[in-house]
């Protein structure tokens, strides 16, 4: 659990902030910093973002690759993660309790990524 109570999410334009929202409810719990045996890296919302774009994996906890891609959803192991699927490589995530997905956060994921190969502010 974190030291101290997370603060309002930092300003983005809606689709990161969405982003960051999802992640304070469906990956905080566990990529929050800590020393804990599932936090390879923190997805808080003022360190996320750095901590996953153009951001190489750093454990043997997933396929090798790059977190996020911008611009590409289907090359970034954070989410293909949540995507899922049996030809992947890439370790399921969250890792119990998905036997279904969350097709909004799969769609929210992908227009995320697509939007940051973008110029506009996602």
């Amino acid at each position: 659990m974190p030291s101290e109570p997370y603060r309002a999410l930092p300003e983005h334009g809606p689709l990161t902030t969405a982003v960051l929202g999802y992640f304070v409810g469906n990956c905080v719990h566990c990529h929050n910093g800590t020393n804990g045996a599932a936090s390879s890296f923190d997805l808080r919302p003022d360190v996320a973002l750095p901590n996953l774009i153009n951001q190489p994996t750093a454990s043997s906890a997933t396929a090798d690759g790059i977190r996020v891609v911008p611009g590409k959803p289907d090359e970034s192991i954070a989410y293909l993660g949540v995507k899922g699927g049996p030809e992947l490589e890439v370790k399921d995530m969250p890792p119990l309790g998905v036997a279904v997905r969350d097709a909004a956060a799969i769609q929210l994921l992908s227009d995320w990524i697509t939007a940051l190969g973008s110029e506009d502010e996602p």
